[in-house]
């Protein structure tokens, strides 16, 4: 992984040790604020402190990963609701890798669940993961319900 979001930690929980892990291995550690009267965020207030990346939405995260940033810009409505994308440009397409592209070729219109695509492929289950995740990311491609890929173009 590239990085850890804190969405709710006190001073000694296991997510603190989780993000220290993070700090320790060069990863970016982004923090959700919360309630400033609640212990159960003493662990997000400390590291926000110590200068962990404060995050009130996802461009908040993909502003410090530059190469997603470029795909996907992303307006998030007062109900947390994905309101706008940037959509899809042809020049993109020439971005992706071989295994990218296979993944990208299997899906269209009609939902696929992660183990077709994975199936039609003949790659393991968490690479096709992985692929789809940077896909969705980049906005090739929407996530329709837990597990079902469909394209967005």
């Amino acid at each position: 992984c590239r990085g850890v979001v804190l969405i709710e930690a006190s001073k000694n929980s296991g997510a603190m040790i989780t993000c220290e892990f993070a700090l320790s291995q060069d990863r970016e550690v982004f923090v959700v604020p919360g309630n400033i009267f609640s212990s159960n965020f003493r662990g997000n207030h400390m590291l926000i402190k110590n200068g962990a990346k404060l995050v009130e939405d996802i461009n908040d995260i993909l502003e410090e990963f530059e190469e997603y940033k470029a795909y996907t810009e992303v307006i998030i409505d007062k109900n947390n609701n994905c309101m706008e994308r940037k959509p899809y440009d042809g020049k993109e397409y020439g971005r992706l890798n071989q295994k990218q592209r296979k993944v990208l070729s299997e899906i269209d219109a009609k939902p696929k669940s992660i183990e077709e695509i994975s199936i039609s492929c003949g790659y393991k289950i968490q690479e096709t993961i992985g692929i789809l995740s940077l896909l969705k990311l980049r906005g090739f491609i929407e996530e329709k319900s837990f597990g079902m890929y469909n394209t967005i173009f």
